[in-house]
């Protein structure tokens, strides 16, 4: 199970990859002291589990249990940052939604190819929705 909510926690930080907003998530994260404290223990307890993950192989319950945690933590941090950052706008590439605004990446997402290029549906938890037009955002619905 621990293996899974790193394999999934791996992929968000791969599609969200640009250098500059993970170098800026890194910073607002490792400020956090509780972050800090659970990756500390973390790793003091289970120093070969993120190894242990990467090879599919099954991690103690302590293990799973602290890794959690900080998840949780993440996710706690991760909803402040994005607060602080801005709204999205029209023009704006799914890339940069998902890197710089307060909107993230999507919960769901579609693609649809016709003869006049690609569109892209993402779609949010709450309702939020945006459609991208060729690669560009052409519609917004909060």
């Amino acid at each position: 199970m621990g293996g899974t909510r790193f394999v999934t926690a791996l992929a968000l930080m791969q599609f969200c990859g640009v250098s500059s907003a993970a170098e800026t998530w890194e910073h607002f994260l490792n400020r956090d002291l509780d972050y800090k404290d659970a990756r500390t223990a973390f790793l003091r307890a289970c120093p070969k589990a993120e190894e242990q993950f990467k090879r599919g192989q099954k991690i103690s319950a302590t293990c799973d249990r602290l890794w959690h945690k900080i998840l949780v933590i993440e996710s706690e941090v991760g909803q402040r940052y994005r607060v602080s950052l801005p709204d999205v706008q029209l023009g704006m590439t799914p890339l940069q939604v998902a890197n710089e605004t307060n909107w993230g990446p999507p919960n769901q997402r579609s693609h649809t190819t016709t003869l006049y290029g690609t569109r892209e549906y993402w779609s949010y938890h709450d309702g939020r929705s945006l459609y991208f037009d060729n690669g560009r955002l052409i519609s917004i619905t909060r």
